[in-house]
């Protein structure tokens, strides 16, 4: 069995406790569920940090689908060397971004996100 994070676990008898402590050891337990590699892409005003979560948002001209459990935009890492995203948002300068396709793999060979900051200029 592999464990994905250390595991503590703590017994007692009637007479005496005892502490066992399971250390990780980078493994974790691997399943066959394959999801492609991704942008994980945030915009944020770029004078107050603010995110903006209605902008639009493409990667290579392909509109990306906003998240629903927080204010960032997805997309699958398109094939290639690069690909450009696209950002914009009324009263905010448009933003252009090439960025690489490349990507990390974790311990079971699954695609880690690409995270992006996107910061956007507010017009004159």
């Amino acid at each position: 069995m592999r464990l994905r994070n250390p595991t503590m676990l703590v017994t007692s008898s009637l007479w005496t406790p005892t502490l066992i402590l399971v250390m990780n050891s980078g493994c974790q337990e691997c399943d066959d569920y394959y999801e492609p590699p991704s942008y994980r892409i945030a915009v944020f005003d770029a004078g107050s940090r603010t995110p903006i979560c209605d902008a639009d948002v493409s990667v290579n001209e392909y509109a990306t689908r906003r998240s629903t459990t927080d204010c960032t935009y997805v997309m699958e890492i398109p094939p290639g060397d690069s690909a450009e995203v696209r950002v914009s948002h009324e009263g905010y300068k448009p933003t252009t971004l090439n960025v690489a396709t490349t990507y990390e793999k974790d311990s079971c060979d699954h695609p880690i996100e690409v995270k992006i900051e996107v910061n956007l200029e507010r017009l004159p």
